[in-house]
């Protein structure tokens, strides 16, 4: 059976605690606060907490771990990663991979017949799942708009900034979308974005606009938005499909004689509402490790997302200007 490391014990570290240990592979949790290992403890009174991974006088970890889940700070990633993957363990990384295309490029390079996924759980999501397989079967028509938001109440950060916080999640899904029209993987020819500093030296507001060529997407998130906002839009040329994740909801509308309207009343489609995403993604790395299944989300996939990030924060830094991606 897998048995895994979680590096880190934070708000997001804690989510995956629980979801590792429900699946039976979490035997270890790591943390530089003392504070936090002791909470840590006690909450998983038969894991194994320290600060510091052991090896046996024999060079193996403890109790046969052989994965290690990385919930850090984004600005630790690549080098955590890299220390990880060097160390001989398969590794799960939180989004964004890396700050930089460099970085994930080098990240992939060190994986040495490990394996390398990453935390983009809205692909496990299984609303957007499903968009993926309506689209796919054709049952929207062409891809003309996808629109993402991501905005409310949130934490201020001083390193990374909102485009490499939050919108990982918007990019991953929009490629993914993308993807499912023939060419998995696909990335837009263009990227542009604005972005807004308010308490930090970082945009904390952004709008980024992700040229395809005959599809456009627009991203925008916000961690100073007074209210929460989680909706992703599809646009197609038979029907538009719309998830709002805050009312649970997922809802279709027909074109209507007018080319430009819609039917005023959607109808719902139903999807499992009740199958936790973040269970599916750890049960997809476990997978990855046991059977070799590769995921939506492994190194190569993340890398994409990468690229557009960078280009987004690339044209926020030079006025807005359009950078090419070359999908």
């Amino acid at each position: 059976m897998t048995k895994l490391v979680l590096v880190g014990f934070g708000r997001w570290g804690k989510n995956l605690a629980r979801v590792m240990n429900e699946l039976g592979v979490l035997v270890m949790i790591m943390d530089n606060s003392a504070d936090v290992r002791l909470e840590a403890g006690v909450k998983y009174p038969g894991v194994l907490v320290s600060d510091k991974m052991m090896f046996g006088s024999d060079g193996e970890p403890p109790l046969g771990i052989c994965g290690a889940v990385l919930v850090t700070p984004a600005e630790t990633h690549f080098l955590l990663t890299r220390q990880w993957l060097g160390a001989g363990f398969h590794v799960f990384t939180e989004k964004p991979m890396a700050l930089s295309t460099h970085d994930a490029q080098s990240m992939i390079s060190w994986n040495k017949g490990k394996k390398l996924f990453v935390g983009h759980v809205f692909e496990y999501h299984p609303a957007v799942v499903r968009i993926v397989e309506l689209v796919k079967a054709g049952y929207l028509g062409d891809v003309e708009y996808i629109s993402s938001y991501q905005l409310g109440p949130g934490k201020v950060r001083n390193k990374e900034n909102v485009i490499f916080s939050l919108a990982p999640h918007d990019v991953s899904m929009i490629l993914r979308i993308m993807g499912s029209t023939g060419t998995i993987g696909i990335l837009p020819k263009r990227v542009s974005a604005f972005g807004v500093s308010h308490c930090a030296d970082v945009a904390g507001t952004a709008a980024i606009n992700i040229d395809f060529g005959m599809t456009q997407a627009l991203v925008h998130v916000s961690w100073m938005n007074p209210q929460k906002r989680r909706q992703l839009t599809v646009v197609g040329s038979k029907r538009s499909i719309v998830f709002d994740d805050v009312a649970k909801k997922l809802m279709v509308y027909d074109r209507t004689g007018d080319i430009n309207a819609y039917a005023k009343d959607g109808s719902e489609i139903f999807y499992d509402s009740v199958t936790e995403p973040l269970k599916l993604e750890m049960e997809a790395f476990v997978k990855y490790i046991e059977t070799g299944e590769e995921p939506p989300t492994t190194g190569e996939s993340a890398l994409r997302v990468v690229q557009v990030l960078e280009a987004a924060q690339q044209s926020m830094a030079k006025g807005s200007i359009p950078i090419d991606v070359l999908g």
